[in-house]
């Protein structure tokens, strides 16, 4: 019988370092448990396992694979899925991480096309680029909270399928807080730079949405002449237009098992439909998209609708009434 560390029992001579690897169990429990085994007479070893904590590194998901039944199997399938291959990793400074993506083997990379050709969706760029960003942590595994993506550039025509993209992020504290810059590659090429800024503590509310006035009318959706959606997957959101100018947009739901058909399929941080949204505004593929800030508070994986300012260079994220979600487009 292998038993884990029984909680501020034995040897532990730092009991908040200790949590960071794995929980402990109450000694009641143990003991329980311990006598339950002897009593069984069951010649097979028997292994209690906690709930992983947050100093984990790449490397040890691969250990895991062999359980079953453990509770936190689908967080840590979910942090493998966009992990791939590590090529490079140096606790909190740097990672590097190769992932292959082809079409028809998840849903949601026959959904989108740039210049005819299937690639990948602008949303699962993001979600790849903040998966393999919150691996690079500062020193201790301080709780961080993610609260904006700053100084998005993504080249649109590099993200056609079949491809295998890189993701490099290097992490370092600056005076507004730990800063991860992540850049994917495909190939030599650059695909999308961006840099993810993470507080330790949990971010403000945003302001209250401020009422539409005037009318508002049924409007076709944005058809970008160069991008086209299947609508398959993440859906067709449906546009509406005030007479002052700005727009509203009503949103698909969209779940991890829409995009995926992984046996423990990912959960996004951000509604894909919010942020495929956004990139239907985009005029040519000639330059990059992009976009100066998405500000994320709690709930903006569910974010059900989106209000345009007039100049359509900011989309606010509805969650249950609340803003969740801030999007300022650069130039």
């Amino acid at each position: 019988m292998c038993w884990p560390t029984w909680e501020r029992l034995g040897v532990i001579a730092n009991y908040s370092v200790v949590v960071r690897y794995v929980s402990t169990i109450a000694p009641d429990d143990a003991v329980c448990r311990w006598t339950a085994e002897i009593r069984s007479g069951d010649a097979d070893e028997v292994m209690f396992i906690g709930q992983v904590g947050a100093a984990l590194v790449p490397n040890q998901l691969r250990g895991f694979w062999l359980f079953t039944g453990h509770p936190d199997l689908p967080r840590l399938h979910a942090l493998a899925h966009f992990l791939g291959e590590v090529d490079e990793f140096e606790p909190f400074r740097r990672l590097r991480a190769t992932v292959t993506h082809r079409r028809h083997t998840h849903p949601c990379l026959d959904e989108f096309q740039v210049d005819g050709a299937p690639a990948l969706p602008v949303s699962v760029l993001l979600e790849q680029a903040c998966a393999v960003a919150d691996w690079v942590v500062p020193p201790g595994w301080p709780v961080q909270h993610l609260t904006e993506l700053r100084d998005i550039e993504v080249h649109l025509p590099r993200l056609r399928l079949p491809a295998s993209f890189t993701t490099e992020a290097v992490g370092e504290q600056r005076p507004e807080g730990w800063t991860v810059t992540a850049t994917v590659h495909t190939g030599h090429d650059v695909a999308c730079r961006l840099t993810l800024l993470y507080q330790g503590e949990p971010p403000e509310r945003f302001a209250a949405v401020p009422a539409a006035t005037g009318e508002r009318q049924a409007v076709p959706a944005p058809r970008p002449s160069a991008l086209r959606w299947s609508g398959l997957v993440i859906g067709n959101p449906t546009w509406f237009r005030h007479t002052g100018g700005t727009t509203e947009i009503l949103l698909p739901t969209v779940t991890a098992n829409d995009l995926w058909t992984s046996a423990f399929p990912p959960d996004h941080g951000i509604a894909p439909a919010a942020i495929e949204a956004v990139v239907r505004t985009v005029t040519s593929i000639t330059e990059p998209l992009r976009v100066n800030t998405i500000s994320v508070r709690p709930g903006a994986q569910r974010v059900t609708a989106l209000h345009g300012s007039a100049d359509g260079r900011q989309f606010l994220g509805i969650t249950e009434g609340e803003t969740t979600l801030r999007v300022e487009l650069g130039h």
